[in-house]
Order: structure tokens, then C-alpha cells, then sequence
């Protein structure tokens, strides 16, 4: 006479158990997506404001650098501090009648098997001129 089996207890903790990890993970990648794009719009912001600081009325090319540079740092340093800012740098390069930024950005994946996040942006203003 074969064993009969009417009890089933603990199941499907082990399929439980892996589906909450499995979602977990994915709800965390799904938030290191949105956490780049943020930084991504902070960096692109930060270099906007850098050209247009660096394309007012200036006495020299050198001001005119300085100004971009401090004004695209001060602005990644307010809305992207810490760990994820450390990974920008942006530089300014004013020419005739132009100033232009260049931002290259490396964020750090929150996984080991996923690659760091690196992206470079550029922006550009024209030069005002004296009345």
C-alpha cells in the first residue's frame, strides 16, 4: 500500500523566498536607473548655468573660464553632493564669441556585475557683446 502525503507545509517558502530577493533586486536596479538619470539632468543643469555665467560680459577669456567654472560646480555641488557628484568634473573653454563646458561623469553601479554608469555632456552659449 503506497504512503499517502496530505501535508504540504512549507512549499513554497523556498519559490517565496527567491521571488522577494529576485524583486528586490530588481526594484534596486530599477532605482540605480533612476538615480543616474537624476544625476545626469543635475550635471547637464550644472553646465548650462556654466555657460551662461561664462558668456556675460567679462573682462578677459580667463574670467570668463573661472566664472563658467565656479558657477557649473556650485550648482552640481548643491543639487549632487556626496559620493555621486565626486564622479563629475566639468571644464570650461571660452573662444571667440563662444563658451563652451564639456562635463564627463562616472557613476558608480550599485551592483558589481552591472558597469559604472559614464556619459559625457557639452554645452555652449554665444558670447554677449558690449553695447
Amino acid at each position: 500500500m503506497p504512503v499517502r502525503r496530505t501535508s504540504e507545509a512549507g512549499f513554497v517558502t523556498l519559490q517565496y523566498v527567491w521571488m522577494i530577493a529576485t524583486s528586490l533586486v530588481l526594484f534596486t536596479l530599477v532605482a540605480n536607473v533612476v538615480v543616474v538619470q537624476y544625476g545626469r539632468a543635475v550635471v547637464r543643469s550644472a553646465l548650462d548655468d556654466g555657460v551662461r555665467a561664462g558668456a556675460r560680459v567679462t573682462t578677459s577669456l580667463a574670467d570668463a573660464e573661472l566664472a563658467c567654472e565656479r558657477a557649473a560646480e556650485e550648482t552640481r555641488r548643491d543639487l549632487l553632493g556626496g559620493r555621486l557628484g565626486d564622479g563629475v568634473a566639468v571644464d570650461c573653454s571660452p573662444t571667440a564669441g563662444e563658451m563652451r563646458a564639456e562635463a564627463r561623469s562616472v557613476f558608480a553601479s550599485w551592483f558589481p556585475a552591472v558597469p559604472d554608469w559614464s556619459f559625457t555632456d557639452r554645452a555652449a552659449a554665444v558670447q554677449e557683446a558690449a553695447p
